[in-house]
């Protein structure tokens, strides 16, 4: 019958070293060598900040819809809804949602 150790796929003798320079590198992503110049100084990245005027029009874009205004939307009958705001997000991130779920009659809670 064989031992546990020879049902491992590699054994402890088996292990080669690793180079100095791989348990240096202190997982710096820089290339070694490749440091910052002294000259120019770092840029600085400022976001996106157009990018964050998006929301406006996607709420302009959804206020228009047909589906937004009920338009072959079944209606709920007083179901029940329960709204689960994303990770970090508030209660008031689901205020346009919950109040289009009321005007459907559903009951979200």
């Amino acid at each position: 019958m064989p031992s546990p150790r020879d049902l491992l796929p590699i054994h402890p003798g088996d292990l080669v070293p690793l180079p100095d320079s791989v348990e240096d590198a202190s997982f710096d992503p820089t290339p070694p060598g490749a440091g910052p110049s002294s000259t120019t100084p770092p840029r600085r990245w400022w976001g996106r900040p157009v990018a964050e005027l998006r929301w406006q029009a996607e709420l302009a874009r959804l206020l228009v819809d047909p589906v937004f205004q009920g338009s072959g939307v079944i209606r709920g009958g007083g179901a029940p809804v329960l709204l689960i705001p994303g990770f970090l997000a508030g209660d008031a991130s689901l205020g346009v949602m919950r109040s289009w779920l009321k005007r459907m009659d559903y009951d979200p809670r």
